[in-house]
Parts: C-alpha cells; sequence; structure tokens
C-alpha cells in the first residue's frame, strides 16, 4: 500500500511539473528557455520511469513502452499526457533526429493505447493520424 501510494503520489507530482515546463515550452521566447525546459522535462521522465538521465530521446518506442509497463503507476490517462509531452517537446526540440525520436515515441504510445483501451478517442486517432504524416 504505501509502494502504490508513494508511486502515485511522484507520478501526480511529474503531471504537475510536466504541466508546468509545458506552458513554459509553449511560453518561452527565448530558444535557450525551451530548451532548459527540454532538459528538465527530460531529466524528470527519466527519475520517473527510472532512465538514466539522457536516454529518453535515444530509447526505441518498443523501450519506452516496456519501461511504461514496468511501472505499475502508469494509467491510460498518464500515457496519454506523455505522448502529448513527447510531441511538444518534438516540436520544440532544436535537433531534427531527436524531433522524430520523440514524434515515434509519441506515435506508439497512442498506437498502443488505441489498440488496448476499450474506449474510442476520436482526438487520438487524429494525433496518430498528424503524427503519421510527421514520421
Amino acid at each position: 500500500m504505501e509502494t502504490r501510494d508513494f508511486l502515485l503520489r511522484q507520478i501526480e507530482q511529474l503531471g504537475a511539473v510536466l504541466r508546468r515546463l509545458l506552458a513554459g515550452i509553449s511560453g518561452h521566447k527565448y530558444p535557450d528557455d525551451q530548451s532548459t525546459s527540454i532538459d528538465s522535462t527530460q531529466q524528470a521522465l527519466s527519475e520517473v520511469l527510472d532512465l538514466e538521465p539522457g536516454t529518453l530521446p535515444r530509447l526505441s518506442p518498443e523501450e519506452l513502452l516496456r519501461a511504461l509497463h514496468a511501472n505499475k503507476g502508469v494509467s491510460e490517462e498518464n500515457q496519454d499526457l506523455l505522448a502529448d509531452i513527447l510531441s511538444t517537446m518534438a516540436e520544440n526540440a532544436t535537433d531534427s533526429q531527436q524531433a522524430q525520436a520523440y514524434r515515434r515515441q509519441a506515435l506508439a504510445l497512442l498506437e498502443q493505447l488505441n489498440a488496448t483501451s476499450s474506449t474510442y478517442d476520436l482526438e487520438r486517432h487524429g494525433k496518430v493520424a498528424l503524427l503519421r504524416s510527421l514520421t
């Protein structure tokens, strides 16, 4: 019970941090601030997913899905939010290879959610179509 509460609290904290970072990424005027925000987001995600710092952009989509499934506190909503975060990071990445990696990760997450979710999400299908056109 304590482990679950701890994981849920960590995930909630990550969600709050990521929301602030997304707001910052979309509202920054200076490119240096964007790269700092992306680095902070990568670091926060690496901590929650128990990854080595800096490995997130190098993870294959399959490895990211395995890391998420290993974390028992991850829900469908969290994965959907993570796909949005990865898409935003791709839009603001300065390196085109890194942007493509984030798009592939987001696409894999959304496709996996579409395959396993018991509810149809039209918005998610639209995101998948957009990401497929960009990758």
